[in-house]
C-alpha cells in the first residue's frame, strides 16, 4: 500500500537532448557577454561612488537594454537610500555620544572639585581638632591664677 502511494507521487519530466548549432551558441555567448559587460559597468559605478544616477548615457542605455539592468538599478537605488538613512542615524548617534562624553567630562570635573573641597575641609577639621586638643592640654597645665591675668 505504501509503495503504491509513493509511486503515485513520482512525476517524471522528460527532457529533450537538444543539440544547438554554432549560431545558437554564438548568440548565447553574445548575450552572456552583454550581461557581463552590464554588470561590470554597474560594479564600476558602485565602486566609484557615483551610483546609478550618474551613469553616462551609453552606460544607462546598456543597462536598460539588458534584462537584469532595471531591477539591479532599482535595487541599487533602494540600497543607497537605506544606506543614506542609516548613515544619517549613525551621525545622530555619534553626535549624541559626543554630547554624552562632554557631559561626562564636566561631571568628572565637578566630582574632582568636590573631592578636593572635601579633602580641604577634612584637613581643616583635623587642624581644628588638633588645635582644640592642644588648647585643652595647655589649659590643664596652667595654674588657675593665669586664667585671670
Amino acid at each position: 500500500m505504501r509503495f503504491g502511494q509513493r509511486a503515485k507521487l513520482i512525476k517524471n519530466k522528460p527532457k529533450i537532448n537538444a543539440e544547438r548549432t554554432v549560431e545558437e551558441y554564438k548568440q548565447l555567448l553574445a548575450e552572456a557577454e552583454k550581461q557581463l559587460k552590464q554588470k561590470e559597468i554597474l560594479i564600476d559605478a558602485l565602486r566609484s561612488g557615483n551610483g546609478v544616477t550618474r551613469l553616462s548615457a551609453s552606460q544607462r542605455k546598456l543597462m536598460e537594454t539588458s534584462s537584469a539592468g532595471p531591477s539591479l538599478a532599482f535595487k541599487y537605488t533602494k540600497l543607497m537610500e537605506k544606506r543614506n538613512s542609516m548613515q544619517a542615524e549613525i551621525d545622530e548617534l555619534k553626535e549624541e555620544v559626543h554630547d554624552l562624553k562632554v557631559e561626562l567630562s564636566t561631571a568628572e570635573e565637578e566630582q574632582k572639585k568636590l573631592q578636593d573641597h572635601l579633602k580641604k575641609q577634612m584637613e581643616d577639621l583635623k587642624i581644628l581638632q588638633l588645635n582644640s586638643v592642644g588648647f585643652k592640654i595647655i589649659l590643664t597645665f596652667l595654674p588657675l591664677e593665669s586664667y585671670f591675668l
